[in-house]
């Protein structure tokens, strides 16, 4: 594992994305690169801001999780840990067996 947060350019964070098997993130810049360059992906949205409005529509290979509280009573502070380890990863799984 290499952090590379922080060290690296927009250009060169995306020359280093282009190279992964899967994307795991959530709704910042990264994460519509990865979207834009087709890359295999899971991407976690807070329930203030849908991923249904927001996930990259040009990859088939995103898989978007929503935050437990959207459409419901959903607020600015919902913490995204409220989305359960376990459906990141089977998500993650399922992507990568694709």
């Amino acid at each position: 594992i290499v952090v590379a947060a922080g060290r690296l350019s927009l250009r060169e964070s995306a020359a280093l994305m282009s190279e992964l098997d899967l994307y795991v993130g959530v709704d910042t810049g990264p994460t519509h690169i990865a979207g834009a360059l087709g890359i295999p992906m899971v991407a976690m949205y807070h329930s203030a801001y849908p991923g249904r409005n927001l996930m990259p529509l040009q990859n088939p290979n995103c898989t978007m999780i929503e935050h437990p509280a959207t459409g419901k009573n959903a607020t600015v502070s919902d913490s995204m840990a409220d989305i359960p380890i376990e459906v990141v990863w089977q998500a993650a799984q399922e992507r990568l067996s694709a």
